[in-house]
């Protein structure tokens, strides 16, 4: 979905990218044995569920991704976001006229939560998630089988990309030039 997204982009948009951003998929592991045999934690888990210390670091050049992605939990957590918290004046919430930027629907993040092992074979994998205006802002984390959930891509600007007008809402979309 992501990427149809990304492609459907003009070239004129696409100028506007820092095709040097890396966007992280973490799938080190921080507890438990990698197997479908085991439950066993992402190190995401550990670092913000454990040790409470996110980070933008991303050890692992396979799980790198250029020019778009989806925000991680670190990075929710580093922009205010609390483990199974309300809180709506987080910017990744809010849209410019103070709202939910994705109304009531949760979203997914980039950062896997574990793998659950059930012998009667009801595995699952989770996965880090974010709440809509019912739960404003509320990291926290389900099966990937959820289907409540949408895809919110995000890019970086390039250092030379300036805001020259417009609000930010629907109605009045930011204008951008490249220095």
């Amino acid at each position: 979905t992501v990427e149809t997204w990304y492609n459907g982009l003009s070239t004129t948009d696409k100028n506007y990218i820092d095709t040097k951003a890396i966007y992280c998929n973490d799938r080190n592991i921080g507890s438990g044995t990698y197997s479908t045999n085991n439950t066993f934690y992402y190190a995401a888990y550990t670092r913000l569920i454990t040790n409470k210390t996110p980070t933008y670091e991303c050890s692992n050049t396979s799980d790198r991704f250029y020019n778009f992605g989806l925000m991680t939990a670190d990075e929710v957590s580093y922009a205010g976001g609390l483990l199974e918290t309300n809180n709506a004046s987080v910017y990744y919430y809010l849209n410019a006229s103070g709202g939910s930027s994705t109304g009531g629907n949760w979203w997914w993040t980039m950062s896997p939560y574990r793998f659950y092992w059930d012998s009667s074979a009801n595995n699952s994998a989770g996965v880090f998630i974010v709440g809509g205006s019912g739960n404003p802002g509320y990291l926290t984390n389900t099966t990937v089988y959820h289907s409540g959930a949408v895809v919110r891509p995000v890019v970086s600007l390039k250092s030379s990309v300036l805001v020259t007008g417009g609000s930010g809402t629907g109605s009045d979309p930011y204008t951008l030039t490249i220095e």
